[in-house]
């Protein structure tokens, strides 16, 4: 119970971030709901326009139904990861963050913390998406950073002018010398019609 209360909390302190609400507004007695109704709550409480499509909602319920067991939330993140496999954020807005976003982050954060490396190897577009969402968000004040091992970038290494230069001069001298040991075509054989 006391891990589903801190979900709780964390998805309260990322959504308030996020909609930019002091989240001391949100009576305590509030995280005696469940996640779909915090995050209306929150929604309705920030005075701003928010998204409660069918989209957002599937994802808040994909965040209440997420177990707190590490060998059943592996699972879950593993069907994340394929849901992740070909777009940045959770509705596919190009690269703005939602709120399902920010939901779905605050819950499965305890469990992407607490996985091995060997697991998370194999979680490649979760890792890439908590990375984007705790940078992009601002959480990582809020949240344990996930620490990403990302390849180094070695840049195509480039010539200076005057060796593109050098190296046009040569080729243009290899051109002359491989037309000059071609042997002209005899006209004469040629048949005109």
């Amino acid at each position: 119970m006391a891990a589903v209360d801190s979900r709780k909390k964390s998805v309260v302190l990322a959504l308030c971030k996020h909609l930019q609400l002091d989240s001391s507004v949100i009576p305590a007695d509030n995280f005696d709901n469940d996640i779909k109704t915090l995050y209306l709550n929150i929604a309705a409480a920030s005075g701003q326009e928010v998204n409660h499509s069918v989209e957002v909602l599937k994802w808040v319920a994909f965040a209440e139904a997420f177990p707190v067991a590490l060998d059943a939330s592996f699972e879950n993140l593993k069907k994340l990861n394929d849901e992740l496999s070909d777009k940045s954020v959770l509705l596919g807005n190009g690269l703005k963050p939602s709120e399902a976003d920010v939901v779905v982050f605050s819950v499965i954060h305890s469990s992407l913390i607490s996985i091995s490396d060997t697991d998370k190897e194999k979680l490649p577009h979760v890792l890439r998406w908590m990375d984007y969402i705790q940078h992009k968000q601002e959480l990582i004040g809020l949240f344990e950073e996930i620490l990403l091992q990302k390849p180094d970038f070695d840049p195509p290494v480039t010539k200076s002018i005057g060796a593109v230069e050098a190296d046009s001069k040569t080729n243009k001298t290899e051109q002359s010398i491989k037309n000059t040991n071609k042997p002209e075509a005899d006209i004469s054989k040629i048949k005109q019609s």
